[in-house]
């Protein structure tokens, strides 16, 4: 920590006491720092830098299992005494509630491998502008693509978490990365916009494999072909098509507060198959340099490896603190602050999906016919609860017999819940690592695909 920089620690310390002092039950002080730059490309050009410093404190008190928030943005001892009036006004004008646990107790943490690098931590704006360098001289040899937009980026986190039951602790996280849209243009004919990105938690990222991979698949898009007809036939999935459709339908269900109100199709079902025989969902909070790896989570509980479905049968929720003692279960370490001054919800780190025992290519040779989606649009319209969606398939081809060719967006729709249950679902051995996801390519059957317009 250099000089002028706050002490994250000795300020959520600080402001426990205060809160403490004013006669709350309990109270948890969350603080962190977090220093980000990004460099930033549009249209096959370097086109500026931006970067800052974000601080923040999340105080949450309880008074008679009244629960209150406040936050600021500017913290400081000066502030703490607003800040704790603040909570405490809230905590008594919230409703009392009788299943409040009380906070996280302190717990053994386990520093995972690969979440913070000095090196990383010092990343300057002309290390992030070469990699952009480096991904647009790709584009401008082949001529006929654009990298429309993208960016490279590091930040460094620091958090410190203490609360009045003996939780105190502080991690420092570094995180980077490189991502690009692209588009590809020949005889009149503009592609669909090709997303990827890629990052690591230690070094900057190179960008150039990127890049060609961006160029190729939107090359591979053009002179698309149109489908004629509805039809129900088999739809495999990217993982990043994975990645688009999960957070909305299927972590939901697997969400320990979704569970606990009823609103999955997995409540009560603990112990019992819901998923195909060969499905293992796992949530990892300590994978080597996982894209979500970290030391405790937003409440201070530890990160730790849970196992949600193993072999289809469902073994555990993701769980916070509260939502784990209103099931009578333990936390999973997924605790999560979507926002400023919001409380904890439960949120994945790292899903892993462990793969099937066929490649990829035998998979696709094997299909008479079938659609092949990279991404998926308008996922967040699907229903977390009957696992029904109705999305966008663009970039996506037909696949015959392992031939593949390019068409136009298609609207492909099926309940993915009853689907993910048959008794053998059809898998690759391929993985890719996408953000927070590492999952294989997955065959969903007898899905409805109508062409658009």
């Amino acid at each position: 920590m250099t000089r002028g920089e706050i002490n994250t620690f000795d300020l959520a310390l600080l402001a426990v006491r205060r809160a403490v002092a004013r006669g709350v039950d309990e109270a948890e002080a969350y603080v962190f720092r977090r220093k980000r730059l990004e460099a930033r490309a549009e249209n096959n050009r370097v086109v500026g830098v931006s970067g800052g410093v974000d601080y923040g404190l999340v105080l949450r008190v309880v008074v008679d299992k009244r629960v209150g928030l406040s936050y600021t943005v500017s913290p400081g001892p000066r502030v703490l005494g607003e800040a704790v009036e603040k909570a405490v006004g809230a905590a008594k004008a919230s409703r009392r509630d009788e299943a409040w646990p009380g906070l996280p107790r302190p717990e053994r943490y386990v520093v995972p491998e690969n979440i913070y690098s000095a090196e990383l931590a010092a990343a300057r704006e002309e290390h992030l502008v070469r990699r952009l360098e480096d991904m647009i001289s790709v584009f401008r040899e082949k001529g006929d693509v654009v990298l429309v937009r993208g960016g490279a980026g590091a930040s460094i986190l620091r958090v410190s978490i203490v609360n009045t039951n003996g939780v105190a602790n502080t991690q420092l996280l570094t995180h980077s990365y490189v991502w690009g849209m692209a588009i590809a243009r020949a005889e009149g004919y503009t592609s669909p916009a090709v997303y990827d990105s890629v990052f690591s938690r230690t070094v900057l990222p190179e960008s150039h494999g990127l890049a060609e991979q961006l160029a190729s698949t939107a090359e591979s898009m053009l002179k698309p072909i149109r489908l004629e007809e509805k039809k129900r036939i088999p739809v495999i999935l990217h993982p990043l098509a994975l990645l688009d459709l999960l957070p909305y339908t299927l972590l939901q269900a697997l969400n320990g507060e979704s569970v606990a109100r009823g609103r999955s199709p997995y409540s009560g079902r603990i112990g019992e198959r819901v998923l195909a025989d060969n499905l293992t969902i796992i949530d990892d909070g300590l994978l080597r340099g996982g894209f979500a790896t970290r030391i405790f989570d937003d409440e201070g509980a530890a990160s730790r490896r849970t196992v949600l479905v193993e072999n289809g049968v469902f073994k555990t929720p993701l769980l916070n603190h509260y939502w784990a003692s209103r099931l009578g279960m333990e936390t999973t370490g997924n605790a999560h602050r979507p926002g400023p001054g919001q409380a904890p919800v439960v949120s994945p780190t790292n899903i892993v999906i462990q793969g099937g025992d066929k490649g990829l290519e035998d998979i696709l040779s094997g299909l008479d016919e079938a659609i092949l989606v990279y991404r998926l649009q308008g996922a967040h319209s699907s229903s977390p609860e009957t696992g029904e969606y109705s999305c966008v398939a663009a970039p996506a081809w037909l696949v015959r017999r392992g031939e593949l060719r390019p068409i136009k967006p298609v609207m492909v729709s099926g309940v993915l819940y009853e689907q993910l249950a048959e008794r053998r679902l059809e898998m690759s051995r391929e993985r890719l690592v996408k953000m927070f996801l590492d999952a294989p390519y997955i065959v969903l059957e007898d899905t409805m695909v109508t062409p658009r317009g």
